[in-house]
């Protein structure tokens, strides 16, 4: 595992949480959404090749088993989470619309070119529709991206490219945000360029320069880590001079991908930036970033719910505050006593199956 992304994880899933929390009709991060999207499509991308990638490459990988056991993680959650809000819309007498939720249900909903479809009911699971995709594709890109020429590797990348910047300036406006932030083909780039990373990070001159990092080569930490601030900061600058066909995506592929490498590169050394990453609470939060991903919405709503009633009437300090104490704590309590214990559930009968056959 590398703590430092773990780390980023939670960090990453607060600028979507900012993003969907609106105060006096303006969000509180205007780049969290695209920024943090972004970051867990890459990282995914990653993550996965760095741990299954030598599987895929000896021909173990087994596709169904890997799939079922990233449903049961986050399926049961989705689920729950869906019903409370058909509860909730027909409270509020929103109505019902059977289409949307069997699209809901089946993680279908980002196919569809409409924004009222991909994000109906809880919104931000048009990502779960998105992140099942990329799972399926895996295998063959990563053996196209990893196990590929470099030349073969350069022609395909700028082909790629040339084709994404095309699909960027021909895509109607009307349809930028359906097309270039949700519909799955062109969000797999996200992905795919995660895979390309770790083929850069399993590279003999990355491999180098970790071994300078972790032999203490105080300078050079000390330039990557300022580095991975620098990202950060720069892109939070230049993101409110994007247009937004550009910044849903695009822009934020290079920063992100070097925010990444640079984490795994530093991840063992002994640099400020990375023992921060690396306290235990930091990484307990960073555990619980599906949860809070996935509920932070729900809870949005009830707050906007109790506010309105006058239940809240506090400022936008303490808002925040109670908001992502709230958030955490319900996140904690369901990987806790709910994820938690049905993934253990699966995994005894998984355990079970094998001992008996």
């Amino acid at each position: 595992m590398i703590n430092s992304l773990q780390a980023y994880r939670f960090f990453f899933v607060l600028l979507i949480l900012f993003s969907h929390f609106h105060w006096q009709g303006t969000p509180l991060s205007l780049i969290g959404g695209e920024y943090g999207v972004s970051f867990f499509f890459i990282l995914s991308g990653f993550v996965l090749s760095v741990s299954q990638g030598q599987k895929v490459k000896e021909g173990t990988f087994n596709l169904r088993q890997f799939v079922t056991k990233q449903l049961v993680k986050f399926y049961p959650l989705h689920i729950l989470i869906l019903l409370i809000y058909v509860i909730l819309d027909i409270r509020d007498q929103l109505g019902e619309n059977i289409i949307k939720a069997l699209l809901n249900v089946f993680m279908l909903q980002s196919w569809v070119l409409d924004n009222t479809y991909n994000f109906a009911y809880n919104g931000v699971t048009w990502f779960l529709s998105d992140i099942m995709f990329f799972y399926l594709l895996f295998p063959w890109l990563y053996r196209s991206i990893m196990l590929s020429g470099r030349k073969q590797l350069a022609t395909g990348c700028t082909l790629v490219g040339i084709l994404l910047m095309t699909i960027v300036a021909a895509t109607p406006e009307v349809y930028v945000n359906t097309i270039l932030y949700t519909f799955p083909p062109v969000r797999s780039i996200n992905f795919a360029i995660g895979i390309l990373i770790c083929r850069f990070y399993k590279s003999d001159f990355t491999q180098s320069v970790i071994s300078r990092v972790n032999n203490n080569d105080r300078h050079l930490t000390i330039a990557l880590e300022l580095s991975a601030i620098a990202i950060i900061v720069t892109t939070f600058v230049l993101y409110r001079f994007c247009p937004p066909r550009i910044g849903c995506m695009v822009f934020f592929l290079l920063p992100v991908s070097a925010l990444i490498y640079i984490s795994a590169i530093t991840d063992n050394s002994k640099g400020l930036l990375t023992r921060l990453l690396h306290n235990r609470q930091v990484q307990t939060l960073g555990t619980i970033t599906m949860e809070i991903f996935m509920i932070h919405m729900l809870i949005i709503r009830i707050f906007i719910i109790l506010r309105n009633n006058h239940i809240f009437t506090c400022g936008l300090t303490a808002s925040v505050i109670i908001l992502l104490v709230t958030t955490i704590a319900a996140a904690y309590t369901i990987k806790k006593f709910y994820a938690d214990k049905i993934y253990s559930i699966y995994k005894n009968r998984i355990v079970y199956h094998e001992q008996n056959n």
